[in-house]
């Protein structure tokens, strides 16, 4: 498994990502780690500190069509001339392929035709709930409990006070596989908003009571940016000082120790420089994918 933070990656060899933050970092890059800290709290916007750029140029789309064409030959060639695909289960037919690929087009484009958002008012205070992407390991491995979404969003609303709304956002790059129904369920709850995927993560972050995920980065996204985080299980920053962990709480005491949680809270740069600049000592510098931190 690789943990990635801008341009460094931790690698790990446990299921849970236990990680050992092993190596003391330098003055310079504490420093360093300020100075970027101060800019993302100021400056930080969706698109530029994504792993993937949601922003292409007209040249970006052509060399991906270009790329994609290019895919499709290939696979065709295997599949039909060379055979190297012949006794493969897992390699279908190309056009069965390219009916999947067009049908889940057609259906991604019939859910967001179909989608209706809500608006969250200014004046609205609200916990932050990005939904996680499934499958994947941040819920099939690292908070295996909740792997239901709808009913951990259920507990949630239950814990929460009454002046507070559950602001909830798809991840955009599955919106379309959890189909319509998915979203009828959330809104049967009267507290919670269901709003644009279109809308930046950071800045609802910002303007949050406080950011609740079950393993995902938005709850340390939060912590960088002198927000309250709640995580339902242990992953790589859960245990620092200023995230509330909730793997060994009752549902029924989410709300206890949520109010205890907020009322003491107090934001520490220290621990949060220190916990980023250790990170990245103890990280390799090997480059999988683009980063834009």
């Amino acid at each position: 498994v690789q943990l990635r933070f801008a341009r460094k990656t931790f690698f790990v060899n446990t299921k849970n990502e236990d990680i050992i933050l092993f190596k003391k970092p330098s003055n310079i890059l504490l420093n360093e780690t300020k100075i970027f800290l101060k800019r993302f709290q100021k400056t930080a916007k969706q698109w530029e500190f994504y792993t993937v750029n949601t922003w292409k140029t007209n040249s970006q789309n052509w060399e991906e069509n270009i790329n994609q064409l290019f895919l499709i030959g290939r696979y065709f060639y295997r599949y039909y001339i060379s055979r190297e695909y012949i006794w493969d289960h897992t390699k279908k037919s190309p056009f069965l392929k390219i009916f999947w690929e067009i049908k889940s087009k057609i259906e991604k484009y019939i859910v967001n035709k179909k989608l209706k958002f809500d608006i969250l008012k200014k004046w609205q205070k609200y916990v932050y709930f990005p939904l996680h992407l499934q499958p994947e390991s941040t819920t099939m491995t690292l908070s295996p409990f909740y792997l239901n979404q709808i009913a951990t969003l259920e507990a949630l609303s239950k814990s929460v006070n009454s002046d507070i709304v559950i602001v909830i956002k798809e991840h955009p790059h599955v919106v379309w596989y959890r189909w319509l129904d998915y979203y009828k369920e959330i809104r049967k709850f009267s507290n919670v908003k269901f709003i644009d995927t279109k809308l930046d993560t950071l800045d609802l972050i910002r303007w949050s009571e406080f950011v609740f995920t079950l393993t995902w980065t938005a709850s340390l996204e939060a912590m960088m940016l002198w927000k309250p985080s709640i995580v339902v299980w242990n992953t790589y920053f859960s245990n620092h000082k200023l995230i509330l962990n909730l793997q060994d709480v009752a549902i029924t005491k989410w709300h206890e120790s949520i109010i205890n949680y907020l009322e003491n809270y107090s934001y520490d740069e220290a621990s949060v420089v220190n916990f980023i600049s250790k990170y990245i000592a103890s990280c390799s510098c090997f480059g999988l994918w683009k980063a834009y931190l």
